[in-house]
């Protein structure tokens, strides 16, 4: 016959026995690669490629969303500054394109292009004191261009 005891101990042991293994979880955590500054500015750039020739084919939606994604990914480069401005003009967005330009000419402001373009911007506005500044700008810069001088002429 079992002992009290031994009988306790046997019940013990089984019932340690008969206990599921305690369960192991895992937590999932993505790996995500955060992209270097160069490849952010070689994407950048591949950006303002792209829409320049959608912009040559006259497809300006999606050159400009190209070009608003470029300039996050290059905020100092006055080029997509420019574009995304002339872009805008092209599709008779005339308050963001200034404001585009005067963002590039901030970065550059002896670029006598993005002058002229601006010019040109403020001038089909009606805000003529603004068009000569910025025509007269450019001018400085680059004094025989027939366009300009031809909108100065006008304004």
């Amino acid at each position: 016959m079992l002992h009290r005891s031994t009988l306790v101990s046997l019940c013990v042991l089984c019932g340690l026995l008969g206990v599921a293994p305690s369960a192991l979880s895992q937590v999932y955590v993505p790996h995500t690669v955060a992209p270097s500054t160069k490849e952010l500015q070689q994407t950048g750039i591949a950006l303002l490629r792209e829409a320049l020739q959608l912009a040559q084919f006259q497809q300006y939606d999606p050159a400009l969303a190209r070009t608003k994604l470029a300039t996050q990914l290059l905020p100092n480069s006055e080029e997509a500054w420019a574009l995304l401005g002339g872009l805008y003009l092209s599709t008779e967005q005339l308050d963001p394109g200034i404001q585009s330009l005067e963002k590039s000419l901030a970065l550059n402001p002896k670029n006598a292009g993005v002058n002229f373009s601006l010019g040109s911007a403020y001038f089909r506005k009606g805000n003529y004191p603004a068009a000569v500044r910025a025509l007269e700008t450019g001018l400085k810069v680059k004094p025989d261009v027939p366009e300009a001088l031809f909108d100065l002429g006008n304004t």
